[in-house]
């Protein structure tokens, strides 16, 4: 709920908000350089979660908790190439949480639509470490990221953006386990 409404919020502050004057204004063709951020994420797992050791499926309790961070360079084209990092966990009935480890490498491109809020799309490869009583799983999932970012100033932006990750089958899971992740954070630049 209190996600909901920090969403609603931004999404209506970014609305009424005047723009930026244009000598502040955030110009993607000249790259910000290092950029960084953390965000408050709310995962929620899609699919059934059966372990490779156990048929039965885990009753997973949607939606989860976490965080994430992510540091990058961004180009002059606006491209960003970072490294993200998070942790996330799931309560699961009668037993300890799932808890989720992730690290990746990704990309993410913005479109300059002519303001101060630009929508990006983002791709990712990375490490994922699930932890489940007292028993870890490690695997690779992909990712993909639609967000927006709300440069306030040259430096500084609100960041709101959903990301899903498939984590194939292997010799962790039974079966593709997809986790939508929508976020809220913030962004900075150097």
């Amino acid at each position: 709920m209190l996600v909901r409404v920090a969403l609603g919020l931004l999404a209506l502050t970014a609305i009424a908000a005047p723009p930026i004057a244009h000598a502040q204004r955030v110009d993607l063709a000249h790259g910000r350089g290092l950029v960084w951020g953390a965000s408050a994420t709310l995962p929620i797992v899609l699919t059934t979660v059966r372990y490779a050791e156990s048929a039965a499926p885990a009753p997973v309790l949607a939606p989860g908790g976490g965080i994430e961070g992510r540091i990058g360079i961004e180009l002059d084209s606006g491209l960003t190439i970072e490294f993200a990092g998070g942790i996330d966990g799931h309560a699961v009935d009668a037993e300890a949480a799932l808890v989720r480890y992730r690290g990746s490498a990704q990309v993410r491109m913005p479109f300059d639509l002519g303001g101060d809020v630009f929508p990006y799309v983002g791709v990712g490869i990375g490490l994922a470490v699930f932890s489940r009583n007292q028993s870890i799983a490690t695997t690779f999932d992909v990712r993909g990221v639609l967000g927006v970012s709300w440069w306030l100033e040259p430096w500084f932006a609100l960041d709101l953006h959903a990301a899903v990750d498939v984590t194939p089958p292997g010799f962790a899971f039974v079966d593709t386990i997809v986790i939508l992740t929508p976020a809220i954070g913030v962004a900075l630049s150097y």
